[in-house]
C-alpha cells in the first residue's frame, strides 16, 4: 500500500507540497473532497503516473515522491518498473477509454475502452492508408493502361502497314514483337543504308534465277620481256660492206634483200633479162650479211609474238561475261568492271601496236641503231601498263562472279534472307523511332510499382482483419457492461448495441439514444471502470484503485448507482487499497458514512474504530502572488461532522464573515457556496420548479438592491461555462463579506427561527 506523498513539487498547483506531520498516513481507504479545480484530478494523475509508467504530458517538469508500506520510496524515475499496481478512474480514464462520434445525420456511436480507441485508431489510419494505395494503385493501372494501349496501337498499326509496303502474308502484332525480340540486343545494327536496303530489296523481289558464269582466267601477258627484246632489236647495230646506194635508200635496200633471195641460183636478171654481173652476189653477199638476216628474221619473229599477244588480248575480251548475264544488283558493278578490263586491254593492245610500228621502222633502217626511251618516247609515252591493276580488277569480277554463282545456288535462301534483313531494318527503325524499349522499361517499372501496391495493399487488408478481429473480441465485454447498466438505471432503457465494426452504438428504450448528458457518459465510462476491474488480467486484490469525481457536476442523477457500485464491488477485502475524490458533498457524505459505518465491519471492527483503515483528507487551494497553490491538509472537522451540505455551508459563510484574516482562497469558494446555500433554502422554502432564484429570492429579500446585489454577486462568480486555464475570477474581500452579511441579516429578518436553529447546529458540531 501507499503510505504517504513525501513531496510534490511542480506539478500543476502543487507548487512545493511535504507530506507533514499533521496528515496521517494513508489508509486501507481514503476519501478525499475538495471544490473543483483544486487540484482533484491533478492529484490523481500523480497515481495515474504509476498505471500508465510515465509523467503526464501536461507536467514534464514535475517530481514527486510516495513511501509505500515497506518503508521504500517510489517516483518519476522510477515510473518504468511497475512497482505499484494501480488503476485510476478521472476524466482522462473517460476522455481515453470513451470516444463519441456523432456527425450530423448519423447515430451518434462509440468505442469503449482506451485498447479498442488506439485500435479504431489504427483502424481507421490504415482503412486511409488502404483508400491511399488504392488511389495510388488505380492512378498506376490508369497510366500503365495508357502506355499500354499506346504502344498496342502504335505496334498493330506499325506491323499493318509493313504487311502491306512489305507484301507480307499474315504479318501482324505478334510477329513484329517476336522480330522485336530477336534483334533486341543489338536493333541498332539492323539499320540499313539507302544503298544497302535498296540492293537487299533488289535481292528479294529478283524472280529470275541466272545461269552460273565461269570465273575469268588470269592472262599470262610477258609485257616487260616483249618491251626488253623489241628495245634491244630496235638498238642493234648491223655491222657489213655497206653498199651506200643501198643505205641511203631504205625501199631500195629493202628491194635488193628481196631480189637477193630470188636470183640466189640465177646468172639472169628475172627483172630485165640481162647477164648479172660477175661479182654482183658477192657484193651483196657483203652488204646483206648474217647479222643482216638474223636481225630481220628476228624483228619478224617478234613481231608474230606480238600480234599473238595482241590476238591473246581480242580473245579475252570477246569471252568477258556480260553484265545482263548477273543479277540485277551485280549488273551495274560488272558494267564498270568490264569497261576498266577494257581500257586496260586496249592500252595493252596499242602498245604492243606500237611495238610492231617500231619494228617496222627498224627493219626499214637495219642500219641505224635506235632507244625506244629517247628515239621512239612518243610512240611509247603511256609506258608499260600495270598488269597488277588488271589482275585486281579481274579478281574484283571473280569474286562478284562467286557471289552470283552462290546466289544462283542458294537463289531462294538468298532472297528470304534478303526480305529478313529488310523485315528487320524496318523493326529496328521502328525500336528507335518509337523509342519502343525506354516505353517497355516505363511500363516494367510501373507493374514492379503496382505489385508493391498490391503486396500492401494485401498487408493492409490483412493488418485490417487482424484489428478488427481484436475489435469484434473486445465487444464481448459490452454484455458485461449492459449487465451492469440495467442495475445502475434500475431498467434496461439503457443498452449498447453492437454494430460489426467492433464499435457500439447505445440506445435507450430501444431507440438510438441521442443527446447523452454528461452524467450518462460518465456512468457509462464509470461502469466500464469497473468492468475492467473485473477481468481476468486484473488481480484486484493486489490493485490499488483510485476514483476521481465520479459524479459529473452537471448530472447527479446517478449518484446513488455510483455509491451502490462503489459499496459492492470496492471494499478493503476486495482491493489492496482505495482512493475516492470527490467534490460533490452530497456524494462526500455518502462516502463518508460508508468510510465510517461499513468499513470497519470488513475488519470486524466498530464504527468508532474507522480511523485504523480509514483517512479523510482535504485538498486547499490558496492564491499567493497572483499564483493559485493547493496543498493537501486533514479534512476539517466540519466536513466530518455535518453531514448536511446545507449546514455546513451555513457554517462556511458564518465563519468566514466573522474570520479577520484576509485568506484568498476563501473567495474563491465563497460566491459558490453562496448560492448552494441559496438554493437549498429557498427550494425547500418555495419548491416550485415554475419560479427561478431570482423570484424565489424576493420572499426574504424585500429589498431590490439588497437581492440583485446577492444574486448578481452568487451567478457571476459560482458559474464557469468553460475550462479555461488562463481565467481565473476573484471577487473583492469586501465585497463578499458584504454580501454574506445581507444574507444573514435577511434570513434573520424574514426567517429567525430557521436561522436560530442553523446557529444551534454550528454551536453543536463545534462542541
Amino acid at each position: 500500500m501507499i503510505k504517504k506523498i513525501k513531496y510534490i513539487k511542480d506539478f500543476g498547483v502543487f507548487k512545493d507540497f511535504t507530506w507533514h506531520s499533521g496528515l496521517s498516513e494513508f489508509k486501507n481507504f481514503n476519501l478525499i473532497y475538495a471544490w473543483n479545480y483544486s487540484g482533484k484530478t491533478t492529484l490523481s494523475r500523480i497515481f495515474q503516473s504509476f498505471e500508465n509508467r510515465k509523467i503526464h504530458d501536461d507536467f514534464l517538469v514535475g517530481r514527486y515522491e510516495l513511501e509505500i508500506s515497506d518503508g521504500s520510496s517510489v517516483g518519476v524515475n522510477d515510473l518504468a518498473n511497475p512497482i505499484l499496481n494501480i488503476r485510476v478512474f478521472n476524466s482522462d480514464f473517460i476522455s481515453k477509454q470513451l470516444k463519441w462520434e456523432n456527425f450530423d445525420g448519423i447515430d451518434p456511436i462509440f468505442i469503449l475502452g482506451e485498447e479498442n480507441i488506439e485500435l479504431q485508431r489504427q483502424l481507421e489510419e490504415l482503412k486511409k492508408d488502404i483508400e491511399k494505395v488504392k488511389k495510388n494503385y488505380q492512378n498506376n493501372r490508369s497510366q500503365y493502361d495508357i502506355i499500354f494501349n499506346l504502344i498496342d496501337k502504335t505496334i498493330r498499326s506499325r506491323a499493318q502497314s509493313m504487311k502491306k509496303e512489305l507484301q507480307l502474308l499474315d504479318y501482324n502484332k505478334t510477329k513484329l514483337e517476336n522480330g522485336i525480340n530477336s534483334i533486341k540486343d543489338s536493333y541498332i545494327s539492323h539499320i540499313l543504308t539507302d544503298v544497302e536496303y535498296q540492293k537487299e530489296l533488289q535481292i528479294s523481289i529478283d524472280i529470275n534465277k541466272k545461269e552460273s558464269i565461269e570465273e575469268i582466267p588470269v592472262l599470262n601477258f610477258q609485257l616487260e620481256r616483249l618491251f626488253s627484246t623489241a628495245s634491244e632489236i630496235v638498238g642493234r647495230k648491223v655491222i657489213s660492206n655497206v653498199i651506200k646506194k643501198l643505205e641511203e635508200n631504205p625501199r631500195l635496200n629493202d628491194w635488193v634483200r628481196t631480189g637477193k633471195e630470188l636470183h640466189k641460183s640465177e646468172d639472169i636478171c628475172q627483172f630485165c633479162g640481162n647477164k648479172l654481173p660477175i661479182n654482183l652476189m658477192d657484193k651483196l653477199e657483203q652488204h646483206f650479211t648474217s647479222d643482216f638476216e638474223r636481225l630481220f628474221q628476228d624483228i619478224e619473229s617478234h613481231e608474230r609474238l606480238i600480234k599473238n599477244n595482241i590476238n591473246l588480248i581480242d580473245d579475252f575480251s570477246t569471252k568477258l561475261p556480260h553484265s545482263t548475264r548477273f543479277y540485277n544488283d551485280f549488273e551495274q558493278t560488272i558494267e564498270t568492271l568490264n569497261n576498266k578490263i577494257d581500257d586496260i586491254l586496249g592500252e595493252i593492245r596499242d602498245q604492243l601496236n606500237a611495238l610492231i610500228t617500231l619494228l617496222n621502222h627498224k627493219r626499214i633502217n637495219p642500219f641505224e641503231s635506235y632507244s625506244i626511251e629517247s628515239d621512239y618516247a612518243a610512240a611509247t609515252s603511256t609506258g608499260i601498263p600495270q598488269l597488277d591493276d588488271l589482275e585486281d580488277v579481274i579478281l574484283e569480277m571473280n569474286n562478284i562472279i562467286k557471289k552470283h554463282n552462290q546466289r544462283s545456288i542458294e537463289f531462294e535462301s538468298q532472297k528470304k534472307n534478303a526480305k529478313l534483313r529488310i523485315v528487320n531494318h524496318h523493326i529496328a527503325q521502328f525500336i528507335l523511332d518509337f523509342d519502343y524499349f525506354a516505353k517497355l522499361s516505363e511500363l516494367e517499372e510501373m507493374q514492379s510499382v503496382a505489385s508493391s501496391l498490391q503486396i500492401k495493399l494485401s498487408e493492409l487488408n490483412n493488418n485490417t482483419k487482424g484489428i478488427e478481429a481484436q475489435l469484434l473480441d473486445a465487444t464481448k465485454g459490452a454484455e458485461r457492461v449492459n449487465e451492469y447498466l440495467n442495475t445502475f438505471f434500475h431498467s434496461n432503457r439503457l443498452k449498447i448495441d453492437i454494430r460489426e465494426d467492433g464499435r457500439f452504438i447505445l440506445k435507450r428504450n430501444g431507440k438510438v439514444a441521442k443527446n447523452l448528458s454528461e452524467g450518462e457518459k460518465s456512468a457509462i465510462s464509470f461502469i466500464y471502470f469497473i468492468t475492467q476491474l473485473e477481468n481476468r488480467e486484473t488481480n484486484l486484490k493486489e490493485t490499488i484503485v483510485v476514483i476521481d469525481d465520479p459524479i459529473s457536476s452537471l448530472d447527479h442523477n446517478h449518484m446513488h448507482s455510483i455509491f451502490a457500485i462503489i459499496k459492492a464491488k470496492l471494499n478493503p477485502l476486495s482491493c489492496k487499497q482505495i482512493f475516492i475524490s470527490t467534490h460533490n458533498s452530497e456524494f462526500f457524505n455518502l462516502m463518508k458514512d460508508l468510510a465510517i459505518s461499513d468499513i470497519p465491519r470488513f475488519f470486524r471492527k466498530g464504527e468508532k474504530e474507522h480511523e485504523q483503515y480509514v483517512s479523510f483528507y482535504f485538498i486547499e487551494r490558496k492564491v499567493s502572488e497572483d499564483e493559485v497553490v493547493s496543498t493537501i491538509i486533514p479534512l476539517p472537522q466540519e466536513l466530518k461532522r455535518f453531514k448536511s451540505e446545507y449546514v455546513f455551508l451555513f457554517s462556511i459563510l458564518e465563519r468566514f464573515i466573522n474570520d479577520t484574516s484576509s485568506d484568498i482562497s476563501s473567495r474563491l469558494i465563497i460566491p459558490n457556496v453562496a448560492r448552494r446555500f441559496l438554493e437549498a433554502y429557498l427550494n425547500f422554502r418555495n419548491p416550485s420548479t415554475k419560479q427561478g432564484l431570482i423570484q424565489k429570492m424576493n420572499s426574504i429579500f424585500t429589498n431590490d438592491n439588497d437581492r440583485f446585489l446577492v444574486f448578481k454577486f452568487t451567478n457571476e462568480y459560482s458559474h464557469n461555462d468553460q475550462v479555461n486555464n488562463r481565467t481565473f475570477y476573484l471577487p473583492e474581500l469586501e465585497e463578499c463579506k458584504k454580501v454574506v452579511a445581507v444574507i444573514f441579516k435577511c434570513l434573520e429578518e424574514n426567517d429567525k427561527l430557521h436561522f436560530d436553529a442553523l446557529m444551534d447546529n454550528i454551536v453543536t458540531a463545534n462542541t
